[in-house]
């Protein structure tokens, strides 16, 4: 009987072995590198919108942004606030040569928009009295963004 436990215990040892090897050596599909890029944009979206409020909070309006790309979101967020820490501390990997703030979901060719809707009015704004922040996601050109259903207004 000791044997035959040894001997389920050895097998079982081996497969988890095998299991976690083929989990950390196999790549990810292209679908699965997509929906993680998805994602990590998505999160950065809340992460920045998160931030603005809080800068909207201490300086009692957003940051300035005129929809074309989002150079002016970044610098003010790099601000330092009453706490003496910046709004958001932002890599300089995630922005572009430009200011703007590269889009996780396409780094290479992609930026994050941002616009201060209280500042400059736009028939097309989604959250007419506050700001819209948006990019390229799977599901097309706008599908990262804070005005839908993923990042909620506070």
């Amino acid at each position: 009987m000791n044997a035959l436990l040894k001997l389920v215990g050895a097998t079982g040892g081996a497969m988890l072995a095998g299991a976690v090897a083929v989990i950390l050596l196999v790549p990810p599909t292209p679908e699965e590198r997509r929906m993680f890029r998805q994602f990590e944009a998505e999160g950065l979206v809340r992460e920045l919108s998160a931030a603005a409020w809080a800068y909207r909070e201490e300086r009692g309006r957003f940051p300035e942004g005129d929809g074309h790309g989002s150079a002016g979101l970044a610098a003010a967020l790099a601000e330092k606030g009453r706490d003496g820490r910046a709004f958001l501390d932002v890599s300089d990997a995630l922005r572009t040569p430009e200011g703007d703030l590269r889009n996780p979901y396409a780094p290479s060719e992609e930026v994050l928009h941002y616009r201060n809707n209280e500042a400059v009015p736009n028939a097309a704004a989604r959250n007419r009295s506050s700001f819209d922040l948006w990019g390229r996601g799977s599901q097309g050109p706008e599908a990262v963004n804070n005005w839908g259903g993923s990042v909620p207004l506070p």
